[in-house]
């Protein structure tokens, strides 16, 4: 068990936790929410929206910090 591989594997285990709950938010928004599938279906779309406007920030960081830094500060 080296620190490389223990590292991966929490990082896959953090993962798919993230992925879970990824999965289960829609349940829990019509459920203890009440919110309408229009609703849900905006907030489920919010994170792909989030991450297109990201894209013109992360290219400027590339071409100023390089990759190697902007990875090491995401």
């Amino acid at each position: 068990m080296t620190p490389d591989l223990l590292r991966v594997l929490i990082m896959q285990t953090v993962f798919a936790f993230g992925w879970s709950l990824y999965l289960l938010m829609p349940k829990f928004y019509a459920t203890a929410l009440q919110a309408g599938p229009d609703t849900i279906g905006h907030i489920s779309a919010m994170g792909g929206v989030a991450g297109l406007l990201t894209v013109p920030f992360a290219a400027r960081g590339l071409d100023r910090l390089g990759r190697r830094l902007l990875f090491q500060i995401g």
